[in-house]
């Protein structure tokens, strides 16, 4: 039984999804404004007797800010690409348990990006829109197409069949 044309394309678009993830994750870093986030969060700095400026808190605050950010959505974006690499590696190996793990992982994504398309337009800033707004979409469309494919009876019964244990 040679394996489905629509269960060779789930398998690159779990690779889709995960570079989608990769740029928006990038771009959302490289225009994060954390001095502008520091800055308003403080109202009023009292440095009076310290000998520090106000300015020297707010750069001291946003780079603690910065390292903090950076350092999460690393450690968050390393753990989505272990969890996409699973997905990929456990498909390719016609695992029925990775296709149906890539099933809630791609509901669940797909309700995330259609989340971030639908809060697109609330951002101030037009590159933040226009990047949440392309990463909405195409990560709504990607997750949706996996699912159809995935679901297909042809794949589904490909899965299921290379996954029973062999004697």
């Amino acid at each position: 039984m040679e394996e489905p044309q629509a269960s060779k394309i789930a398998k690159l678009l779990v690779l889709a999804s995960a570079a989608v993830m990769v740029v928006h994750a990038i771009l959302q870093m490289v225009i994060l404004d954390v001095r502008g986030i520091v800055t308003s969060s403080f109202v009023e700095i009292d440095t009076t007797g310290t000998g520090v400026t106000e300015r020297e808190v707010i750069d001291g605050a946003t780079g603690a800010v910065s390292a903090l950010a950076y350092g999460v959505a690393a450690f968050v974006l390393l753990i989505s690409l272990g969890l996409y690499a699973l997905v990929y590696f456990g498909m390719r190996a016609n695992k029925n348990w990775a296709r149906i793990l890539g099933i809630i992982f791609a509901i669940l994504g797909g309700l995330s990006y259609l989340g971030t398309l639908l809060t697109s337009f609330g951002h101030v800033d037009t590159a933040g829109m226009i990047i949440d707004l392309l990463a909405g979409l195409l990560g709504t469309a990607i997750a949706v197409y996996f699912l159809v494919l995935v679901f297909r009876k042809d794949v589904a019964d490909w899965y299921r069949v290379q996954s029973l244990p062999k004697f």
